[in-house]
């Protein structure tokens, strides 16, 4: 399979990029993950924000040098222990929750949308319990990968 560079116009300017994924991030909002040429990193650009694309020349660029994409962490979430019992529970089922927890693997380069997505971007006391009705369980695990650079 062939890769090709794309010279496209975005509202920041002109870029090369090497598209090799689309996703959403968001439920409205889809975005390409790419190489940028210009900053020789691989990073995420929304799609909205293409103005103009020309194809170029096909591009030697190898998708699995995507550190951020091909490496995943797991997240684990409880239902908030400032919850009562029941509230507890409620959320549990709502999660299904085994034993109190459920754990999703997210690729390294996803996990701060994730967190924001659950409302796990912030410190933990920030929001009342019935208010945020989860926390994270593993945030050590976790903090090594929001200490990197988010792309």
């Amino acid at each position: 399979m062939s890769i090709y560079a794309l010279s496209i116009a975005i509202m920041s300017g002109h870029r090369t990029l090497c598209i090799f994924l689309l996703r959403t991030a968001k439920r409205h909002q889809w975005n390409a993950r790419a190489w940028c040429f210009r900053n020789n990193i691989f990073k995420d650009f929304v799609l909205a924000r293409i103005l103009t694309c020309t194809l170029s020349e096909p591009a030697d660029v190898d998708p699995e040098a995507d550190i951020n994409w091909s490496e995943s962490v797991t997240l684990k979430i409880a239902a908030h222990p400032g919850l009562s019992e029941n509230q507890r529970r409620v959320v549990e089922l709502d999660y299904a929750m085994v034993q109190g927890v459920a754990e999703g693997i997210v690729k390294t380069c996803m996990r701060f949308h994730i967190l924001k997505r659950l409302g796990l971007d912030i410190a933990p006391d920030t929001r009342r319990p019935q208010d945020q009705h989860i926390a994270l369980m593993n945030p050590a695990e976790v903090q090594g990968f929001l200490g990197q650079v988010a792309q």
